[in-house]
Order: structure tokens, then sequence, then C-alpha cells
């Protein structure tokens, strides 16, 4: 009599998969947490990495020219703080600031043949759904709308070139700039704005700021 009640209940019970009951899928919630450790700490090659989707495509595209550009940047801060006199501060760090952001992950679950996680990105109290896919054998994450929208312009194939090229000549500025510091060759304001103009006006930069505008904006948004 028990076998046949045991029975009667193991038949009553629904199959439910294994990893989307109490737990997510294992390999899905990695690839989030991947993701969340990437975007906090700014390391942009990882988050480009994790990325799924056509911003993914884009921000793999400009992951190492917007690094030669921070790396450039960088050079330029370091030198100008060393040079206390020149009193003169780079106006393109801002521009070529890690793509970062807080990511509070308030759920991940299976809704029907995908995973998605409920997400709240940055300063948001409003709650979106990130998409979790697999590409090419990697599990990647869709990037918060604020972000795909900031890359969107540069989904045209020639804006995205056009981009790439600007961080490139951006960087050579940068650190031509920089070098002309470290060794002494330009010594004032002044001579330091000529020479960016000059060094901009060479390698072909559509513009080069002014002595409070940033530029080199690698985020997405265009002229």
């Amino acid at each position: 009599m028990c076998r046949t009640r045991a029975v009667v209940f193991v038949l009553l019970v629904p199959f439910v998969p294994s990893g989307f009951c109490d737990e997510p899928p294992p390999a899905q919630a990695a690839a989030l947490q991947a993701f969340k450790t990437a975007l906090e700490k700014g390391d942009l090659k990882a988050v480009a990495e994790s990325a799924a989707g056509e911003s993914g495509n884009i921000l793999r595209r400009l992951a190492d020219p917007i690094a030669k550009a921070k790396a450039a940047s960088d050079r330029l801060d370091k030198a100008l703080t060393e040079k206390p006199e020149i009193g003169w501060q780079n106006p393109f760090a801002p521009g070529v600031a890690p793509l970062t952001g807080q990511l509070e992950i308030v759920e991940i679950a299976k809704e029907g043949d995908s995973v998605v996680a409920r997400v709240r990105y940055g300063q948001a109290d409003q709650e979106e759904s990130l998409g979790i896919r697999n590409e090419g054998g990697a599990w990647r994450v869709d990037l918060p709308a604020e972000l795909a929208r900031a890359l969107r312009p540069l989904a045209n194939p020639e804006r995205l070139e056009r981009r790439r090229k600007e961080l490139e000549q951006l960087a050579e500025v940068l650190n031509s700039l920089a070098a002309d510091i470290e060794t002494g060759k330009r010594k004032t304001k002044e001579e330091v704005i000529l020479r960016l103009i000059e060094l901009a006006s060479e390698s072909n930069l559509v513009s080069a700021p002014s002595e409070s505008k940033p530029s080199g904006k690698p985020n997405g948004s265009d002229r």
C-alpha cells in the first residue's frame, strides 16, 4: 500500500528542470557576475568581452583604441601634475574615463527559452531586464539601456571606423604633448595649448578642445 501511494505521489509532482527552480543557471549566473564586476571596476576590455549583441560588437571594436587614448591621457595628467607651474588641466580626461557604473542584480530567472536578469543600473530606481545569451559558445549579457543607447549611433560601420581612428589619433596627440611637457619643451600654459592645436591639426583630428571643453568622447555620442 505504501509503495502504491509513493508511486502516485511521484506521478502527481510536476517535473522541474534542475537549475531553474531556486538557483539560477550556473553558467549564466557566472557570466552576469563577471559582467557586473567588470562594469563596476571600469575594465572596458572585460566589459566588451562580456557584452552581448550589437553593443558588444561595437565595444569590442573600440576597446583597444580607447585603452590607448586612456593611457595617453593618464600620461599627460602625470606630466602636468609634475609641472604644476604650467597651471593647465587635461581636458580630454573625462572623455576617455572608463566605462563604469554600479549594477545591482535583483533577480536572474528563466523566461521561456531565455535567461533574463532584472537589474538596476547606476542611479536609476527603475528596474530593467538584461538578456543573457550564448554567442559563439560564450555567455554574454545585454548592456543596460543607458549604455546601449549611447553606443547606438556607432552601429553605422563608417561612423564606428571614424571613431576608432579619432581615438588612435587622439592617443598620438596626447603622447606627443606629454613628451613635450616631460622634456621641458613646453613650459607655459600658452605653449601647451598652442602645441596641442598644432598636433591636432597635423594629425587631422577634426577639432582640438578649447581650454575647458573636453573632446574625444568614447561613449558613442557624435557630433
